[in-house]
């Protein structure tokens, strides 16, 4: 009985070692894509959870062609302060928005805000697409969780054996 729980503790050490090299050595890639309607009357606020340990690239086409449309990307206590008239500090800003990418890491994960602005009495049909490549946060998790039992359950068979050694 005790081999059999010194081999599945063993297993356990190995499937959880097995799943966290597979999820460091490997991007996982996602990509997903928006289209939205943007006149001068209402600004849309694009909202989006960015997570920690991916780097993200938002690319951004705006038509036609001929319209002006900013994109500022902050977070969202940015944004809050920017609705009741705070200066804010936004992430990036870009100017004349057309076929521009933006990459960056999140500092820390969150909600993150794309405000896009245009000059008076235009409308834009912006796509917006966002790709992120990392880790993949739910695997690093149980990977982390099954290695955390399999080398508790080994400290738990030493001790046992070790205190019935001294008997």
């Amino acid at each position: 009985m005790q081999e059999i729980a010194e081999k599945t503790l063993y297993l356990l050490l190995i499937i959880g070692l097995t799943m966290l090299l597979s999820t460091l050595f490997t991007a996982h890639y996602y990509e997903k894509l928006y289209r939205i309607g943007v006149t001068d009357a209402y600004p849309i606020q694009y909202l989006y959870t960015f997570y920690g340990v991916r780097r993200y690239t938002i690319s951004i086409d705006v038509s036609p062609s001929t319209s002006r449309v900013d994109a500022v990307l902050i977070g969202l206590e940015e944004y809050e302060k920017m609705r009741i008239g705070l200066d804010v500090q936004p992430i990036t800003i870009i100017n004349q928005t057309s076929g521009d990418k933006i990459e960056f890491i999140p500092s820390r994960p969150g909600i993150y805000i794309l405000v896009f602005r245009l000059k008076y009495g235009e409308f834009a049909n912006i796509n917006v697409k966002i790709f992120s490549t990392g880790l993949d946060e739910q695997m690093l998790f149980l990977s982390s969780l099954i290695i955390f039992i399999g080398m508790l359950g080994c400290l738990i068979q030493s001790l046992f054996l070790f205190f019935k050694s001294k008997d």
